[in-house]
């Protein structure tokens, strides 16, 4: 089996920073060929593989990389970018080791280079347990954070405007706001005591009288409909003058049927129908002043 030298210069660098624990770390080397040249400027395959407890531990963590030396067989790799479980490893649960192959050609034909144990640097790792880490700080911890925090006006040196005394906003100053009493926000919504509405008609207008305002096909034309009916005297409906109550004095009465050409008088006591006289008769006036046909 050919075997592939690379020259392990396993310089780890690993960037922390305050606001984030970085998910890799960089890893160089310098790659040989079997005859132990450098392989300056060619295409190549890495496989790194972390490994737990010992040289031949389980693989925890395994990553192809393809990639090209420089002008100097070097390449620079980040482990643990390629791999998501990279990201689960527990690392205070060690020793881990970091195992390299090598396909000097790009392929997948890969020789071991050689295994070497992880030590301090990667094990900044571990920090990122801080984040979720627990209080333990014993006066913290018996604090009774339910009632909050409470500071005292002396304690602060510098209150400014912010005491309720020597408010002065001098928007709300002069707006129509500040001339409100507690007595009209009590009487704020008390019904209307307006005294000329009152006393005015609109005042007895009724829920019923607005929604009949312009209903006008509500009045049927007949005279027992309409409210307010006048009282009249009781009358007769026989067909009988005698029958009527208050009757007017100088009434005519006739007591036969007249036809036509008959004519009237007055006797002195009541009406008198005189027939119409025969052709060639006169109407004269007797002595005693009454008509009579000659």
């Amino acid at each position: 089996m050919k075997k592939l030298a690379c020259f392990a210069i396993a310089l780890f660098i690993i960037q922390l920073t305050m606001a984030q624990i970085p998910s890799g770390f960089s890893y160089q080397t310098v790659v040989r060929g079997v005859s132990g040249s450098i392989l300056a400027n060619s295409d190549v395959k890495m496989r790194i593989s972390i490994l737990k407890e010992t040289t031949s531990g389980i693989p925890v963590s395994t990553e192809i990389f393809a990639t090209k030396t420089s002008s100097i067989g070097l390449v620079n790799l980040v482990i643990g970018s390629l791999d998501a479980s990279f990201k689960l490893i527990d690392w205070s649960k060690g020793p881990y080791f970091l195992k390299v192959e090598v396909d000097e050609k790009g392929g997948t034909d890969f020789s071991f280079v050689g295994t070497s144990q992880l030590l301090s640097v990667p094990y900044a790792f571990h920090a990122r347990k801080a984040e979720s880490a627990n209080e333990s700080d014993p006066l913290f911890t018996a604090w009774d954070k339910s009632s909050g925090i409470y500071i005292k006006e002396s304690q602060i040196t510098d209150l400014k405007h912010f005491k309720n005394s020597d408010e002065t906003d001098p928007v709300f100053s002069v707006s129509p706001a500040s001339k409100i009493t507690a007595l009209d926000i009590t009487n704020w919504n008390k019904p209307e005591l307006d005294p000329v509405f009152n006393i005015s008609p609109a005042k007895n207008i009724s829920s019923n009288d607005i929604l009949r305002w312009n209903a006008k096909s509500d009045f049927d034309g007949k005279f027992t409909s309409l409210t307010s009916l006048p009282t009249f005297h009781q009358i007769a409906f026989s067909g009988d003058f005698n029958d009527l109550l208050n009757k007017p004095a100088n009434m005519i009465s006739i007591s036969q049927a007249p036809q036509k050409g008959d004519i009237l008088y007055f006797d002195g006591t009541k009406w008198t129908r005189l027939p119409i006289g025969k052709e060639g008769q006169f109407l004269t006036i007797d002595l005693t002043g009454l008509p009579i046909w000659k």
